[in-house]
């Protein structure tokens, strides 16, 4: 960030304690000749303007809560018609420019284990934003997701040559109908606290033998989208996959996992359904008794975090874990140009390899796609990629797939005239 004083201390800055007993953090730079062995050294200590706030807005719609004068760095409780959002709010007077990766948020304003996420993280441009073309600006997640949203709002020109991202990093929180702009005629443009539904369930009776999951449902009027379900294999006893997690605003649906059932003495296999609070995805199940040497691994759903693998007669190898699900992203600037990737997409199936050459792999459901949502003021432009598509499904080993998120939307349009003007609209 271009200045002389930062708008607030990171996590690694507080976890490596590199906070001098001033507030101030030393920056340091290294020049050296490539023709001879000089070296030059420039240390400056910056000063951390960490004054904390927390204060109450009363505003119409985000978008005019996030425009008020005289915001500071901290944190926000915004009503909207009877609508409260937690907000953590970084405030930038100035032109940015983005280079390299940022990453935005604390692990204090995303899930865990006992907790939902706690905020909305929004960063106020007061001037230009330029993302260059290594540049990515992202929100702090872990293994149970993201903040409960980011919302990018640039008084000037936001010029994206880089990456803009929320895939796989959505919220495990109960969804919030979230007021993006109130129109002339006192409508809103909103995102729906509940996103698309999840893949449906599947019930098999015995010698049905392998299926693939069922995809999530893809999102519409700005939805995040569904789950995935996983997907299984029956032979002598029946199978049960569990359906995969509906959307919230905050989050694509949390993909459920495999089931495996094989042999006379095994049980009814049965996997549950995944989280609807972009919470996790369900566990893979196996219940195989079988007298040959026939082995099987049931992958678990995608999620926050991504559901466990259950194995028989296997050893399970290369496993890839993949987690998160699309999250909500909200950009407003006067003018915008993106030539680079904004993105907010699901998260693929987890995969592995099998140690058993006479066994299969069954893999689980992919997380559905976040909601994108683009307002600007004056002018428009784009040569770029913007996506909010679900995880893709993909095939285990000698076995099926689990289903594929159901895809979230992309919402783009003027509100120069008080009205919003749509562009694109899934």
């Amino acid at each position: 960030v271009q200045g002389t004083k930062l708008c607030f201390a990171d996590y690694d800055l507080k976890q490596k304690n590199l906070i001098n007993d001033d507030n101030t953090v030393t920056i340091s730079a290294k020049v050296a000749s490539s023709v001879n062995s000089d070296e030059v050294i420039v240390s400056e200590d910056i000063e951390i303007d960490e004054t904390e706030v927390t204060e109450n807005i009363n505003e119409e719609s985000l978008i005019k809560a996030v425009q008020k004068e005289g915001l500071q760095t901290g944190k926000y409780k915004i009503n909207i018609s009877n609508e409260i959002y937690d907000a953590k709010i970084y405030n930038i007077v100035g032109n940015v420019i983005i280079d390299s990766n940022l990453t935005v948020g604390i692990e204090q304003d995303v899930g865990a284990s006992n907790r939902y996420a706690q905020n909305m993280i929004i960063v106020k441009v007061n001037g230009d934003l330029t993302i260059n073309s290594e540049g990515i600006i992202t929100p702090f997640s872990n293994s149970y997701g993201g903040p409960k949203g980011m919302f990018i709002y640039c008084t000037g020109t936001l010029t994206n040559s880089g990456t803009i991202s929320m895939t796989g990093k959505g919220a495990y929180a109960v969804g919030q109908n979230i007021y993006l702009w109130k129109n002339n005629d006192e409508n809103y443009e909103q995102v729906p606290a509940t996103g698309a539904i999840g893949g449906t369930s599947i019930s098999t009776s015995a010698y049905n033998y392998g299926f693939n999951g069922h995809n999530g449902n893809n999102g519409s009027n700005r939805q995040t989208g569904g789950g995935g379900t996983g997907a299984g294999r029956n032979w002598l006893k029946s199978v049960a996959v569990g359906q995969g997690g509906t959307g919230t605003s905050y989050s694509g649906g949390s993909g459920s996992g495999a089931a495996n059932s094989d042999g006379s003495g095994g049980w009814n296999a049965v996997s549950a359904s995944a989280s609807s609070q972009g919470g996790a995805g369900s566990n893979g199940v196996v219940s195989s008794r079988n007298s040959s040497n026939y082995g099987q691994i049931s992958i678990g759903g995608t999620g926050n975090p991504s559901g466990g693998c259950a194995a028989y007669r296997e050893t399970i190898l290369n496993y890839v874990k993949r987690e998160g699900t699309g999250g909500l992203l909200i950009i407003y600037s006067k003018n915008l140009t993106n030539t680079g990737k904004i993105e907010a997409e699901g998260v693929s199936s987890s995969t592995a390899n099998r140690s058993n050459g006479n066994g299969r792999i069954d893999t689980g459901g992919a997380s559905g796609g976040g909601s994108i949502n683009i307002f600007y003021d004056s002018k428009y432009e784009d040569t770029g990629i913007i996506t909010a598509n679900g995880g893709k499904s993909i095939y285990g080993e000698a076995g099926n797939a689990g289903g594929a998120g159901g895809n979230g939307t992309v919402s783009i349009g003027s509100i120069t005239d008080g009205t919003y003007v749509s562009i694109n609209t899934d």
